[in-house]
């Protein structure tokens, strides 16, 4: 169960982070609470969709926690785009620091809809907001994204 969603988990945690070592320490609390969780899934959805939302608010608290370090962009997370040369690499390295930059609530759709590849659908039942909202939230951040990297 580690492995598979290891790197999922990993990912949401990073893009709060921005930051491999303490991404790390939170991926280990998150899979500490999930085998000491009394909590019985129904299913590998149920499963997955309580990893997200626990991965996304204790990246939250993370963040605004008074532990909370300097942060310092790395590129380990763009690494496993598909980039094939330094523009691409360049292109995407623009568009992961423009989604850093967005608020929170634009933020935590476009990861999980983009680098989490969910539906809207299942968007909004982890993050418990109606799916028209979801939809408007995308549009905001993918019309936000884009003025930033006019610039």
């Amino acid at each position: 169960m580690y492995y598979k969603f290891k790197s999922m988990v990993t990912g949401i945690c990073y893009t709060y982070t921005k930051n491999i070592s303490d991404t790390e320490d939170l991926v280990q609390n998150i899979f500490m609470k999930l085998y000491t969780v009394k909590q019985d899934f129904q299913s590998v959805d149920h499963l997955k969709h309580w990893l997200i939302r626990v991965s996304i608010n204790e990246s939250k608290n993370y963040v605004k926690s008074a532990w909370k370090k300097r942060l310092v962009f790395s590129n380990d997370m763009i690494s496993n785009t598909h980039a094939v040369d330094g523009e691409d690499i360049d292109n995407t390295q623009k568009v992961f620091n423009m989604v850093h930059k967005l608020p929170t609530k634009y933020k935590d759709i476009v990861i999980l809809y983009y680098y989490e590849d969910l539906q809207i659908k299942e968007i909004s039942q982890i993050l418990g907001i109606s799916e028209n909202s979801i939809k408007k939230r995308l549009e905001r951040a993918r019309t936000a994204i884009r003025v930033g990297l006019e610039k």
